[in-house]
């Protein structure tokens, strides 16, 4: 690989003019300057060159890496949150294109004694970190004693500064008054269990939105947390549920999916035999399960949104970075009739 002072030598200028052409530094207001800049450039092509990522922290104070944290840790937890992918993908594109790379991180790189292995921490690799969903207390006290530049995306942490979320309760509002419009009078609320977990904002916020909604219209609701299928007694509450009346509203398209599958179980059809609806969302439902009705959420959106929102962390200070709420529509989908469709 080819270095600044070889490039230096066949372009006939000196090694500050190669590093500052090929770092972006120097003007080129003149056409005879904008020629000598080309040519440079095409020599560097040419000689297969690779800038130093290294040398140019050194030289600038910056890594133009920024660490993404997710809630993953070795053994079968590195598969919690298959779709923070797609915030992931927003994220790595946003800052790619202000020339910045993506370092992934894990909970355990942050927990005890265990950052103090991690390069990401130990070495200060990185000029900044976004935090996506829920993290322990002590986790997010770490984060910001090792990280000052932090952006919290679809987190538990809300703040004047420098977090992004959806708007959750709007999407609870959202999936309530479509079942209230479609004459449904009783309603299952579908979620994770509120004790042995972290509980994210999401679900209370959902919740919330539903209630207020189904309070205003009269609508019933009762609550089932999610079991394994062998709870024998939990599937039998499930099962009566599954009539013309009921719509069971859930909280993640992975208890959608669930869902759907005890209800085959019982020879259930969806939108037929019961109302079903979801106020989460993901990409890959449109290919193979369209019909799902469900509030929208774009996670590639979000992440985008997150990655700029770092740039002017970094580049302009917390101040110009205000906390954001997303909003999004809602698709009808056929797995919700309506009490009196026959």
């Amino acid at each position: 690989m080819a270095t600044l002072k070889e490039i230096a030598k066949e372009a006939g200028v000196s090694v500050d003019t190669v590093s500052r052409v090929l770092n972006g530094q120097r003007k080129e207001t003149w056409p005879s300057m904008a020629k000598r800049a080309e040519h440079i450039r095409q020599i560097a092509e040419k000689l297969n060159y690779r800038p130093n990522a290294a040398a140019r922290a050194t030289r600038n104070q910056q890594t133009k890496q920024v660490g993404v944290l997710v809630p993953n840790s070795p053994g079968e937890n590195r598969f919690t949150h298959p779709l923070a992918y797609e915030t992931i993908l927003g994220i790595n594109e946003g800052l790619g294109e202000a020339g910045y790379t993506v370092t992934l991180a894990r909970i355990d790189d942050v927990k005890g004694d265990l950052a103090k292995q991690s390069r990401v921490f130990e070495e200060h690799v990185i000029d900044g970190m976004i935090v996506l969903d829920s993290m322990p207390a002590d986790v997010e006290q770490r984060i910001e004693q090792l990280i000052p530049q932090t952006v919290w995306c679809d987190s538990n942490v809300w703040r004047e500064h420098a977090c992004l979320r959806r708007d959750e309760r709007f999407a609870g509002r959202c999936v309530a008054q479509a079942a209230a419009d479609l004459g449904y009078k009783r309603a299952v609320w579908y979620s994770y269990p509120e004790v042995g977990r972290i509980q994210h904002f999401s679900s209370v916020e959902r919740y919330a939105g539903i209630r207020e909604v189904a309070d205003a219209h009269g609508v019933q609701i009762t609550s089932e947390w999610e079991t394994p299928l062998s709870n024998d007694q939990a599937m039998h509450r499930l099962h009566a549920s599954m009539d013309r009346d009921h719509v069971v509203i859930c909280n993640s398209i992975y208890q959608a999916r669930k869902l759907r599958t005890i209800a085959e179980g019982f020879g259930k059809r969806p939108g037929y035999d019961f109302g079903l609806m979801c106020t989460d969302d993901a990409r890959h439902l449109d290919r193979y399960w369209h019909g799902l009705t469900r509030v929208h959420f774009d996670r590639y959106r979000l992440g985008f949104a997150a990655a700029h929102m770092m740039l002017d962390l970094l580049d302009k200070g917390r101040e110009a970075c205000p906390s954001r709420l997303f909003q999004d529509g809602f698709h009808p989908g056929d797995s919700a009739w309506g009490p009196l469709t026959r």
